[in-house]
Order: structure tokens, then sequence, then C-alpha cells
């Protein structure tokens, strides 16, 4: 999908966060919880926001020495303010429907758009923007918040079932993918990269991942596969269109391998 220029607004808005209180919280004050399990803010910040009773524990207002007990429940009101999102239309359902039946939905993602609710994205996420338009759905794959491209989903149940498991089986169904990297690709359309099973990938701290050529003493390691085809080059901006096509599933695979080969997506704020 070529870029938009249309960007979706959601108006500030108060949200209450509702957590169940953990066994490993217990005996702990609220303070020492909050800022050691939630980093979002500062100390000072959680210190006012319990001594203000932004923070509360079962609807009471308490003192910053509370001790966390079982079956506690803690709460913390914010006022939210969600980034903006690309759409591709002004009105709702504010994204391309490719596609519309009685059991399913096909919609064109922009990019910037998480397909659920996820850190600082709730209302301008994907699928409540599809729902109020549409009613209850069920995604049946994700693209990563920075992904443009098809999302399918399921208006029952039973459909999101047995097409999330066609996909998943790659029952007559491929996922393919288009990305512009870096520098000249140096593989033709008849090309795979050889031994990208043997590949590893593990998640280290802040979200990024890395790949592995071997165990290197992890246990909980994955597989992860990948095929590519050069589609183009553009001498002018050194970059590539690449055709990518995964046989596995694994978190931020493409963007990995693409990365592994010295070829990162173009503009990959991470690899």
């Amino acid at each position: 999908m070529a870029p938009s220029s249309l960007v979706r607004l959601v108006k500030p808005y108060l949200y209450t966060f509702r957590s169940n209180a953990k066994f490993r919280w217990f005996g702990r004050t609220i303070l020492d919880v909050y800022v050691s399990e939630f980093g979002s803010y500062p100390e000072s910040y959680y210190r006012t926001a319990i001594q203000q009773g932004r923070i509360r524990v079962g609807n009471e207002k308490v003192d910053v020495a509370y001790t966390i007990r079982s079956n506690d429940v803690l709460t913390h009101t914010v006022h939210r303010h969600e980034p903006a999102v690309a759409v591709s239309q002004p009105q709702a359902p504010f994204v391309k429907v490719v596609a519309n039946s009685e059991t399913w939905l096909v919609v064109d993602k922009p990019g910037t758009m998480p397909v659920h609710p996820s850190g600082a994205y709730h209302l301008n996420s994907l699928l409540p923007i599809l729902e109020n338009t549409y009613g209850k759905l069920y995604p049946i794959h994700r693209l990563d918040r920075l992904t443009s491209g098809l999302v399918i989903l399921g208006k029952t149940p039973e459909a999101a079932r047995q097409l999330g498991k066609a996909i998943k089986e790659r029952d007559s169904c491929t996922k393919l993918y288009i990305a512009r990297v870096r520098g000249r690709f140096p593989f033709n359309c008849a090309s795979h990269v050889p031994n990208l099973s043997s590949h590893k990938s593990y998640p280290p701290r802040y979200g990024e991942w890395s790949v592995l050529q071997d165990m290197d003493g992890k246990k909980d390691m994955k597989a992860a596969e990948t095929s590519f085809a050069l589609l183009k080059f553009d001498a002018k901006s050194d970059s590539s269109v690449v055709l990518c096509r995964p046989a596995t599933g694994r978190t931020h695979q493409i963007r990995l391998h693409l990365q592994y080969l010295g070829h990162p997506i173009a503009n990959d704020p991470n690899y």
C-alpha cells in the first residue's frame, strides 16, 4: 500500500488499568511493586499517583507503604494519549476493505497501526477500529505494527478456526511479504538462503532479537527459515525490493534474517 498522508487521532481519555496481585508481590509495598514491575514512569510519578489516589487497592486510597496481600486488586487511572496512526480513508472503517463476506473480512492494514491493542495503542489499533463497524471479529493472523498488508479476520469463531488452521498448515495458502532492503541483494529469483533452518532466534532485552547459528547453551531456541528472491535493485537509493517467503513464523523473523544477511529493511528502527 502506498504511504498515506491521512492519520487518525483519538481524543485523550481516562483509562483504568487493573492488576490482580501476583504471588511475588505479596509482602512488598505498593510503591516498590509499581516501580519495579511497571517501568513506564519514574518513582516520583508513582509516589504522587498513590498519594493522590490515582493508584488504589480495591478502589480504596492507600499509603505508599501499603503492603500487598493476597486477593488485592490494584488499579491505576491515567489520562491516556494514544499515538496517531496512518489510515487510508477519512471515514469508518478508516482502512481499505479488500473483501467482505458473511464469515470473514480482509483489510489492507496501514503501517504504524497495530492489529491488537498493546502498549500505548488501544482504541487506535486495527481490531477496535473495525469492530466499531463490523461487530465482534476474530483475527486469524497478525502483522507487526510497522508492516502494511492484508489482514484476515473471521466473523465467527468457527470461521477463524478453519482459516487459521489452513494458514498454519500451509493448506493452499502461502504468506508472501515484500521488503525494501539496503544494498544490492545478491540472490536471484531461483535462490534460497541456505541453511537458515539451522539459525536460531532469541529475545534479549528491549524487544530486540538476534540470530544464532547453534544453541549456544540456550535450550529454548526455535529453528526459523525464510526464502528470498530479488525483485528489483534501485541504484539511486542503493536499495533492493525483495520477495520474502517465510516457512516458519517466528517473532521478527524476516527482519532478523535480512539483517543477518547484511541487507536489513531500509527503514527498520530496530534492525
